[in-house]
């Protein structure tokens, strides 16, 4: 279909998807002056966005964009510079994953954040400093820019300090062990289950191991998001 997006500056877009999925969790099928509420439209909203965010926008750790803004379909490589990725954008796209694994159990929203967890957000933060970065180059050649203390505060400064936070703040219980993980450490939980249930030793171990090989070889997401546990 017609890409919408091309032009769009990034964050401020994907807040108003967040706010069209909002409604429909807090409307749809709610009686509103005697009548019932079909806010249907606004999840498709969602998941179309997302799958062409996800899709047609997004390099390989999950990010987006260039200089703050989206462009064509699919033409990731031609803008590989020192400015893709804004961290804000990351923190949003992964706020919208959250939501909408929420209401469809839809388990590719869980990968994506699984990946974009793991490959932008961890590795925005600088492990000595505590600074963050805003954006997140895909050019060969460039470095890494961190914030400082006193000079250098973008509005990823300050979602760089939800995102580490949120770390902690939406897990998922394993139905294999019954274990609270973050949602970033998720694969991880039902991969080392499934190995230890069918008799094989895992390779990344965690909590106490007599909780894990119950013997019904299956793992569900039972999950604390839509209540963000």
């Amino acid at each position: 279909g017609k890409n919408y997006l091309d032009g769009k500056h990034a964050n401020t877009t994907i807040p108003k998807i967040i706010g069209a999925l909002n409604r429909y969790i807090t409307l749809d099928g709610k009686s509103v002056g005697g009548e019932t509420v079909n806010a249907a439209e606004y999840l498709n909203v969602a998941q179309l966005f997302w799958e062409r965010v996800v899709d047609h926008h997004s390099y390989i750790t999950g990010g987006n964009s260039e200089w703050e803004h989206f462009g064509a379909d699919d033409v990731l490589d031609a803008e590989r510079t020192n400015a893709n990725c804004e961290t804000c954008n990351t923190y949003n796209m992964l706020k919208l994953s959250r939501m909408l694994f929420s209401v469809t159990r839809d388990k590719k929203y869980l990968d994506f954040y699984e990946n974009t967890y793991l490959n932008a957000i961890w590795s925005s933060q600088n492990p000595e400093t505590g600074m963050t970065m805003y954006f997140q180059p895909m050019a060969s050649g460039y470095f890494k820019v961190y914030s400082s203390p006193e000079n250098h505060f973008w509005c990823c400064t300050g979602s760089g300090m939800e995102n580490h936070k949120a770390e902690r703040q939406h897990l998922l219980r394993c139905g294999q062990c019954d274990l609270c993980v973050p949602v970033s450490e998720f694969g991880v939980c039902v991969a080392r289950c499934l190995a230890d249930a069918e008799g094989r030793s895992g390779a990344v171990g965690h909590g106490d191991d007599r909780r894990h090989g119950r013997g019904d070889g299956a793992a569900s997401a039972q999950t604390g998001l839509d209540g963000e546990v």
